[in-house]
């Protein structure tokens, strides 16, 4: 990929000028409280990932599961928006671990199958 790629930075001047024009970041915090069933739902996900990433942590594995803990903390952004799906499915994940959830909100959430 190296040979047909080039990588360019935001900061990248070329002939004296930047290749990109970004406007400034702009950070929002929004901050909106769970109802009783929203609160057990990420509740009991956030364990879920916690154990996970614990069991990744204590093996020494969080850098060869990289793309596992990208998808755990997808899941828990996802569990913060009570519509959202959060998708678990056990053929989709590469550790059977995370996806024997013991709410039942977690349970009965269809998969992307």
């Amino acid at each position: 990929m190296k040979v047909i790629m080039l990588r360019r930075l935001k900061d990248t001047i070329q002939d004296g000028v930047p290749l990109i024009q970004l406007p400034p970041r702009t950070v929002e915090v929004v901050e909106c409280d769970f109802d009783q069933d929203e609160r057990a739902f990420y509740s009991a996900l956030e364990e879920k990932t916690t154990l996970t990433m614990n069991k990744f942590i204590k093996r020494g594995e969080v850098m060869s599961n990289y793309t596992q803990v990208m998808v755990l903390l997808l899941r828990l952004r996802q569990g913060a928006f009570p519509h959202a799906p959060v998708g678990l499915c056990a053929h989709h994940s590469a550790n059977t671990d995370s996806v024997q959830p013991s709410h039942p909100r977690i349970q009965g959430l269809p998969g992307r199958c």
